[in-house]
């Protein structure tokens, strides 16, 4: 079994997948978030296309409000 990390948690997976993938599976539905997959920023465009990989390291960021 392949293992991902998420926002500094190891998450199994089960198969190799896509990250867009990755994220729905693990509730990440929001519109505007901005995904880096080992330090390297990821565009929404590619998010579908953007094969994991074992001991990938996926930081996943999302707009606060306030300041």
């Amino acid at each position: 079994m392949q293992k991902v990390t998420l926002n500094g948690k190891e998450v199994p997976m089960s198969n190799q997948m896509d990250l867009e993938s990755f994220l729905f599976a693990n509730n990440y539905k929001e519109k505007y978030i901005a995904v880096a997959v080992n330090k390297l920023s990821v565009p929404r465009s590619l998010l579908n296309t953007h094969l994991l990989k074992d001991g990938d390291k996926i930081e996943v960021l999302s707009p606060m409000a306030g300041g």
